[in-house]
């Protein structure tokens, strides 16, 4: 992971917050976390990263507070976004989906 830092900030705060977001994603999609899991995961990751900075400082970086506020992924969320995903290509076409997204 890299961090880049617009101003002087204390090494130790960059450092030990990316250990924190690496174990937090190791929590979330499995150990050691790589780009395809990033990928598959890319809404939870988007919802764990705004829940643990704010305006570029650490915030919530706590594991149990966090999955409090974020649920894991499951097998059954997955579906339920297939099926999401199957419904509107069906009543809506695949050319009018693609447009959207």
């Amino acid at each position: 992971y890299l961090a880049a830092c617009p101003s002087e900030v204390s090494p130790l705060l960059v450092i030990e917050f990316l250990h924190r977001v690496a174990d937090t994603f190791g929590d979330y999609f499995g150990s050691p976390t790589d780009e395809d899991a990033i990928k598959e995961n890319f809404s939870t990751v988007y919802q764990l990263l705004e829940e643990m900075v704010d305006f570029g400082w650490p915030l919530t970086t706590e594991p149990n507070a966090l999955q409090d506020l974020i649920r894991l992924p499951t097998v059954l969320s997955k579906v339920c976004v297939l099926f999401c995903v199957l419904v509107c290509v069906i009543f809506w076409g695949f050319e009018s989906f693609y447009d959207s997204l």
